[in-house]
C-alpha cells in the first residue's frame, strides 16, 4: 500500500510534526510504502498574497503537491 502523509504544521517541533513522523516510520515498518510532505522542511508559504485575482510568482510546489494526491 502507497500511503501518502502531509505535514502542515510550520514547526517542525510541534505535536502534529512530531505525530506525522511517528505516523509515517510506523507506517514503514509495517513494510509500506510512505511519501511524505513536510511543509515545515520546505519552506511553503500558504498566504494567498494577491487573493485569488493573481497568480503566485512559483506555484511548482502546490502543483507538484497536486501531483502526489492524484
Amino acid at each position: 500500500m502507497n500511503m501518502l502523509v502531509i505535514q502542515g504544521s510550520p514547526y517542525e517541533g510541534s505535536f502534529s510534526h512530531t505525530d506525522a513522523q511517528a505516523y509515517a516510520q510506523a507506517a514503514r515498518r509495517k513494510g509500506r510504502t510512505v511519501e511524505m510532505i513536510d511543509l515545515s522542511q520546505e519552506g511553503f508559504d500558504p498566504v494567498l498574497r494577491y487573493g485569488y485575482a493573481k497568480h503566485m510568482e512559483d506555484e511548482s510546489a502546490p502543483k507538484r503537491y497536486q501531483s502526489m494526491v492524484a
